[in-house]
Order: structure tokens, then sequence, then C-alpha cells
């Protein structure tokens, strides 16, 4: 975390939050750096599990949802993996697909949750017409 010099905003039309892409480690960087910079300027990859920089495991749809909201990317060599888990990251690929365009111009919302390993942080579009949330217990 902490790589992001903001005056670049001006300049990028996305930057990278973190080196790590293990989702526990991800959910609080891409949380502190949405607060500053739109969502879908942060670049935020699926990476492989377990996760090359911290060794952690972690369930194919954590590592999916902490990638949905962002400048959505693999980073994961998917010829390693079963035809299964191809199709499931296919139907997340296109649920993305779907939402992306009014990710760009929604308000990122987060909740204060009382459970400190919940987290609650969603984008609502601007006419309040609809709104997509993410719920994740770490």
């Amino acid at each position: 975390g902490g790589r992001v010099d903001l005056g670049i905003l001006e300049v990028a039309d996305r930057i990278w939050g973190s080196d790590c892409v293990d989702p526990v480690e991800r959910e609080d960087i891409q949380r502190y750096t949405s607060l500053l910079v739109p969502p879908e300027m942060i670049g935020e990859h699926v990476g492989a599990s377990p996760a090359h920089s911290t060794h952690r495991a972690t369930t194919q749809e954590l590592r999916m949802a902490m990638a949905f909201f962002g400048h959505m990317g693999i980073e994961w060599n998917l010829l390693k993996e079963p035809q299964a888990d191809i199709d499931k990251l296919a139907e997340w690929v296109a649920e993305f697909k779907k939402h992306r365009e009014w990710f760009a111009v929604d308000t990122a919302v987060h909740s204060d949750a009382a459970d400190p390993a919940v987290r609650v942080d969603g984008c609502v579009m601007p006419n309040k017409a609809a709104a997509i949330y993410r719920f994740t217990q770490l």
C-alpha cells in the first residue's frame, strides 16, 4: 500500500494500490485508497491462491469479489486451473462488464461495522436507482 502520489491522477488513467494480490490484505488497502481515488482508477486483480506475496489461501469468491469494484484484472495463470474455476471466473468477469460503465460514475460507499472483521462497501449510482454492495468477513 501507500504507493500513490495523488498528483499522478492528473495524468494517469489507472493506479496500482499495492503489489499484494492477497484479497485479505487488499480489502483495507482498496477501502482506504478509494477514499481519495475513484475505485475505477484502482487496479484490482484476481490472483491465484495461495497469494504469492503472503502465501495465504483464500476462496475464489473472495478473490473475485475484492477485484470487482475497481479496474478489474486477472493476475493468475489460468492454464493450471480446472475448467470449473475458469467458468466461475468467466461468470464474474461477465457480471463486472455489465456494471463497469456505471462504476465510473457511481458513489463509493463504506459502512462502519461494530465487528472489526466485517466490511461492507459498495457502489451507488448517482440517481440512486441501483447499487451493488460487497459484504466480507475477514
